[in-house]
């Protein structure tokens, strides 16, 4: 009898993944990082200065930082009624 022998290509399973972004690695530490620049007074200005939105995985993460950061930038209060009234203004509230 013969056999025949057939080569199979093998692919990685990578091969197939969206790449163009890191998978979430530590929502909760995104979390904590939003949280502290409401609650703390000068942690908007240490952030800003190390992190952009986009080191930001979760879209909803992003908004908040953008209304932090806006208000911020204007010299307004940030907490979690002004944040959320930005959020209302900018139109992303529901996304966020």
């Amino acid at each position: 009898m013969d056999k025949k022998v057939t080569k199979t290509k093998k692919t990685s399973t990578f091969g197939n993944m969206d790449l163009s972004k890191l998978q979430p690695q530590a929502r909760d530490l995104e979390e904590a990082v939003l949280g502290a620049m409401m609650l703390e007074k000068y942690a908007p200005e240490k952030v800003v200065s190390y992190l952009s939105k986009d080191a930001f995985y979760v879209e909803s993460h992003q908004h908040i930082y953008e209304a932090i950061v806006q208000l911020f930038n204007d010299g307004n209060p940030v907490d979690i009624l002004t944040v959320t009234d930005k959020l209302r203004k900018n139109g992303t509230l529901e996304a966020a």
